[in-house]
């Protein structure tokens, strides 16, 4: 018996233990939850969200900090996963840069964002950027860091 043997086992032992549930069972994940470095924020919450069945893994709005003077770029803004991040994060205080390949579904998202959250709509900021393309890519970069 090798070590490297003796390293696979575990790590197949791991594995089934991770994906049939037991390990979850442990409450392991929600430990890791509430690791705290200082300062009341909790790095590892939600980090591993699918052994979370039934019990809420992300942060609430209410645990964000306040992220005011802080510019953030979201791809694909414009819907699902990008624009809710984009709500919350200009919710928090942020300065959201939305980047989108549509910029007519880019201002749109700009305009529901603003409404729906209250921010003005100078902190919710529609780019056109398309990473399919390094010439959008360029453009983007280069209009970002004339305005920011």
């Amino acid at each position: 018996s090798s070590p490297a043997s003796a390293a696979m086992l575990l790590v197949a032992m791991f594995l089934g233990l991770l994906f049939s549930g037991a390990l979850a069972k442990t409450g392991i994940f929600a430990v890791v939850d509430g690791i705290d470095f200082g300062g009341g924020q909790h790095h590892f919450k939600g980090m591993f969200p699918a052994m979370h069945s039934g019990t809420p893994w992300g942060f609430t709005l209410e645990e964000m900090p306040d992220l005011t003077g802080h510019v953030c770029i979201v791809t694909g803004a414009n819907i699902g996963l990008g624009y809710w991040t984009a709500h919350h994060l200009a919710t928090a205080g942020a300065t959201v840069v939305l980047g989108c390949r549509s910029m007519d579904r880019c201002n749109q998202a700009a305009a529901v964002i603003g409404e729906a959250s209250g921010v003005p709509l100078e902190r919710v900021v529609p780019m056109q950027l398309d990473l399919s393309s390094f010439s959008s890519v360029r453009a983007f970069a280069s209009s970002f860091l004339a305005r920011f």
